[in-house]
């Protein structure tokens, strides 16, 4: 016959129901209110001076590169009715400077290029890393005067906020939201080793009897660690702080817990 329920014991129970869905709904929250970042389209800009728009679009971490758009507006001083160019320019970029692929010949409309900039920055402290790169922007014609040019930077690498507004450096960090994610799933993962070790324990003090089926519950948890660790935001590089503090002791202590029942198993026969 089936023991009643105790009503305090339901009441814990609803309670921690509560306190789940309650911290689930408040990160969701924080996610939208500090994850994302208005991108601003900079300032009104004459339509005669040339402009160099920078848009930053992706971020490869594990190689410390950013690949930036880079569109040439000439403006009119540069350019006559049909709105080509009325001379040679070269776009120079420093530290990153590659003349060959910035350079606009006459007669033609400029277009959007891209480019890889090596950025300063260390992957390995994922997910407080921060990218940094001081740039600097000059336009020359072909006669090898220097031109005044707009820097102007819009967009935003997915998953990365602006750490600073300054038209010549470029600086992203991670959100808060990324932050708190990244270890509401390292806890996720620290949750199931503990698990295991408890269940593991009980069973071999004899608090809890032997359950063959618990075998394969033990090795679904080994198998769930790689997935779990591959849905961390940002794809932190492997060697990372996270795997050799939370991922190897995880899988330590979830392939110890399921030593510790096989063993239990050995008794049990």
């Amino acid at each position: 016959m089936t023991s009643p329920t105790k009503p305090g014991s339901r009441k814990r129970t609803w309670l921690i129901i509560g306190l789940i869905v309650a911290f689930c709904v408040g990160l969701e929250i924080f996610w939208f209110v500090f994850d994302e970042e208005p991108v601003s389209g900079g300032p009104a800009i004459s339509k005669d001076e040339p402009v160099v728009r920078i848009d930053p679009t992706d971020i490869e971490t594990t190689r410390n590169i950013i690949n930036v758009q880079i569109s040439f507006i000439p403006g009119n001083r540069l350019t006559g009715a049909d709105n080509k160019l009325d001379e040679t320019v070269t776009l120079e970029i420093d530290p990153i400077s590659q003349p060959s692929d910035l350079r606009f010949a006459a007669g033609t409309v400029p277009g959007t290029i891209t480019i890889p900039f090596s950025a300063n920055g260390d992957p390995k402290k994922w997910p407080f890393d921060k990218y940094t790169i001081p740039f600097d922007v000059y336009l020359v014609t072909e006669s090898g005067q220097n031109i005044p040019v707009t820097v102007e930077i819009v967009g935003l690498p997915a998953g990365f906020l602006h750490d600073q507004h300054e038209s010549h450096h470029l600086a992203f960090s991670r959100p808060a939201g990324t932050v708190v994610s990244a270890f509401v799933l390292c806890a996720m993962l620290i949750a199931i080793a503990a698990m295991a070790v408890i269940v593991a324990a009980q069973t071999l003090r004899g608090r809890r009897p032997f359950y063959p089926p618990m075998m394969t519950w033990f090795a679904a948890m080994v198998f769930a660690v790689v997935p779990l660790r591959s849905l961390l935001p940002g794809a932190p590089p492997i060697g990372a702080w996270v795997d050799r503090l939370v991922v190897v002791w995880v899988l330590a202590a979830l392939v110890v817990s399921m030593g510790v029942y096989a063993r239990c198993w050995w008794k049990a026969g």
